[in-house]
């Protein structure tokens, strides 16, 4: 997977259960324009292995792919 290829914003959020931090539950939601099914598990497996190495403590990882409509999409007033 070309690193260079996407960005990765990273929002910090912290998952509760039964009223309490539970650390160990992560989930990335990828917003991007339609790719296909190969790409998803690439891309998959990168995020999967960048933040299992970050945080080995990981019980539950779940990413999801929220494709963008480009006919909804302006950067700087202008479709992208």
């Amino acid at each position: 997977m070309d690193q260079q290829g996407f960005t990765l914003d990273w929002v910090p959020s912290v998952s509760y259960r039964d009223g309490m931090p539970d650390l160990s539950i992560t989930q990335v939601e990828m917003l991007w324009f339609p790719k296909d099914p190969h790409t998803h598990q690439l891309v998959e497996c990168t995020i999967r292995e960048a933040v299992t190495l970050a945080y080995p403590e990981l019980k539950s990882l779940s990413v999801m792919f929220i494709e963008l409509d480009p006919s909804t999409y302006f950067r700087n007033g202008a479709h992208f």
